[in-house]
């Protein structure tokens, strides 16, 4: 047996080796995208209940069609919308001050009324005087 004939040999068995090693490369990663794929169809159809106690899981059309069910029973929501921005409109309504009628200028009536200006009395003239109660 010559070297040459050695060499080809063995250039032939690496060869093989290299060729076995990528078929099954190829084949664990086309094992793995089909066990992806069978989890999407059972996920997407439903699975029955298991022999091992595990309940039985609805498939996505299934829970959509609960999920619209569901959302059937709700209230109008733009209309219950609508008087949510009205009652808050009322409210910030409330919060500007508007000539004498809101809820910001009695409040700031009060405040003038009980503030000491730099003399010591209040605007109408009378003395202010603070009292803390002590809890």
């Amino acid at each position: 047996m010559s070297i040459q004939t050695l060499l080809t040999a063995c250039l032939l068995i690496a060869a093989i080796i290299a060729a076995a090693g990528a078929i099954v490369r190829a084949g664990v990663w086309t094992w793995q995208i089909g066990r992806k794929m069978n989890q999407l169809a059972d996920d997407w159809a439903g699975e029955e209940p298991r022999h091992d106690g595990q309940p039985a899981r609805p498939g996505v059309l299934a829970r959509l069609a609960s999920m619209e069910k569901a959302l059937s029973g709700l209230p109008d929501i733009q209309g219950h919308m609508a008087a949510l921005e009205e009652r808050l409109a009322a409210v910030e309504r409330q919060l500007q001050p508007n000539g004498g009628e809101s809820l910001r200028d009695s409040v700031d009536r009060v405040e003038k009324a009980v503030t000491p200006d730099e003399s010591g009395s209040n605007s109408d003239g009378r003395t202010a005087s603070r009292t803390f109660a002590n809890p």
